[in-house]
């Protein structure tokens, strides 16, 4: 067992959870949520029993992936002394007498006798990425625990379908912000290169609350893409070990052919790929001297997976999940042993739709899924051809950067925007864009309440009015002000 020091937030969070009975723990990549969930299930066990003759503490961890599972019953052990019993594929793996069991949700799901037989002595159940935890996998689990205490931690609190998380969970415990993480040295602020898609996705149909795969993939790979991936990991990530988000098998597949066209070692990882080949992969990727620069991937390495010397992230898959683009992001955002930087080279417009990856974001367990808006354009803009850097124009007659001039049709005219050229994103333009947006429709909304009540109309009106408007539902703190502001309380 190696005794753990927790920082003060992780504290307050373990602290927070003693009294929770469905708690939803909310904590951005680096925050160690594998660190809270090992030192929660250490109180836990430590524990006495309720009285002489009740059975002993048992603990349940839910993962939905086998790389999470041995994570976690690894990390499990070296923190609380406990070895974990694993559930996985269909067996039952490690020490007799266990009191943890680290179990695969589509397992744990199909043993219902096992859960009878369990659920006297489950005390508390744990859930890995539970944001995922509304499917009916796991409330099949959860139905035959109904006196066990749920603690859910997740990065991102949304679900694609727009599904609020209290519908399971009644208390939110957030452990800190992506600022507070920076500050304190557990996360590096990125540079993020990319511009929005514009109408690429317009005849892409919505499934499931995000683009239709197959449509998306067919529409990414078909070369009109919001710049060369291949060209722009050449000039900005050369070197850096990096993970690439492709919008689906076939268009991963297409990225590694042309990275290896191109003389960068790249493998393609996918659900189907086999276990002792994805290790490999992902070693390789590790290795000290990296034989392997790039791995593409299609929905594997979102989440459960830290690489701190990940140099680059590659956005060419878009999405409507702010959930996903969180967890994608965060892949790079980890400091690097080294001390090198962090890049997102964004092709898919994902920092044009969901702002800034490590700006503070307000949770809510009632308010559903901020869905993007149509991302706005960057005007008066320019895109230094030498270093690619984003600044604005007005007034200048060369980079600010790196003091290449401008091309005289630059100071002549806007600059045309090319899917070949990436500009970088600046924080603070960003957000003062965003914010500007979001104050706006916020007052919109206000009006449309006030209006609304005027004529009679039902209380949806205006909600639907603001979601049409700007892409998400206004959040209950707005309605309530709405509310305060048209009776002036």
């Amino acid at each position: 067992m190696i005794p753990q020091t927790l920082r003060p937030y992780q504290a307050r969070a373990v602290d927070d959870s003693e009294a929770a009975r469905r708690g939803l723990i909310v904590a951005p990549p680096g925050a160690g949520k594998t660190t809270i969930a090992a030192e929660i299930i250490r109180r836990e066990l430590a524990k006495p029993r309720a009285h002489p003759q009740a059975p002993r503490r048992l603990i349940i961890v839910l993962a939905h992936r086998k790389e999470l599972i041995s994570q976690a019953a690894a990390r499990i052990e070296n923190n609380t002394g406990h070895a974990p019993q694993t559930i996985s594929a269909g067996r039952i793996e490690g020490p007799l007498g266990a009191r943890v069991f680290v179990a695969s949700v589509q397992t744990l799901s199909r043993r219902k006798a096992w859960l009878k037989q369990a659920a006297g002595g489950v005390s508390l159940v744990i859930i890995d990425e539970a944001h995922r935890s509304l499917a009916k996998s796991y409330q099949k689990i959860l139905d035959e625990l109904p006196r066990a205490r749920i603690i859910g931690l997740t990065a991102s609190p949304y679900r694609l379908d727009g599904k609020p998380l209290g519908d399971l969970f009644d208390q939110m415990i957030t452990t800190a912000q992506p600022d507070e993480l920076i500050e304190a040295g557990h996360l590096i602020e990125p540079r993020i290169f990319g511009r929005p898609l514009g109408g690429l996705l317009r005849n892409v149909k919505k499934q499931a609350g995000d683009y239709h795969k197959g449509q998306l993939s067919a529409a990414m790979n078909s070369g009109e893409l919001a710049g060369a991936v291949v060209d722009h990991y050449m000039k900005l990530a050369r070197g850096k070990r990096a993970v690439v988000f492709a919008a689906g098998v076939e268009h991963s597949r297409s990225l590694v052919a042309q990275f290896t066209a191109a003389g960068v070692t790249a493998a393609h990882l996918d659900g189907s790929t086999p276990a002792n080949e994805r290790r490999e992969i992902l070693d390789n990727l590790r290795s000290n001297d990296h034989p392997l620069d790039v791995v593409c991937n299609c929905e594997i390495l979102t989440e459960g997976w830290d690489l701190p010397e990940l140099g680059a992230v590659i956005l060419a898959r878009p999405t409507m999940s702010p959930g996903l683009y969180i967890q994608m992001v965060g892949r790079v955002l980890r400091p690097k042993p080294s001390g090198g930087e962090g890049l997102i080279i964004d092709h898919a417009g994902c920092v044009a739709a969901h702002g800034w990856p490590t700006a503070d974001r307000a949770w809510s367990l009632t308010d559903r899924e901020d869905r993007p808006k149509a991302a706005e354009a960057l005007p008066g803009f320019s895109n230094c051809g030498r270093c690619f850097a984003l600044f604005i124009r007005r007034g200048r007659t060369a980079c600010p950067e790196c003091g290449q001039p401008l091309p005289r049709s630059e100071l002549r005219k806007p600059p045309i925007e090319t899917r070949e050229a990436l500009t970088e994103y600046k924080r603070q333009k960003q957000q003062e864009r965003q914010a500007k947006a979001a104050k706006n429709a916020d007052r919109l909304y206000i009006r449309d309440v006030a209006e609304g009540d005027r004529r009679g109309y039902r209380d949806g009106w205006a909600a639907a009015r603001y979601k049409a408007r700007c892409g998400r539902w206004p959040t209950q703190e707005l309605k309530a002000a709405a509310i305060r502001k048209i009776r002036n309380v």
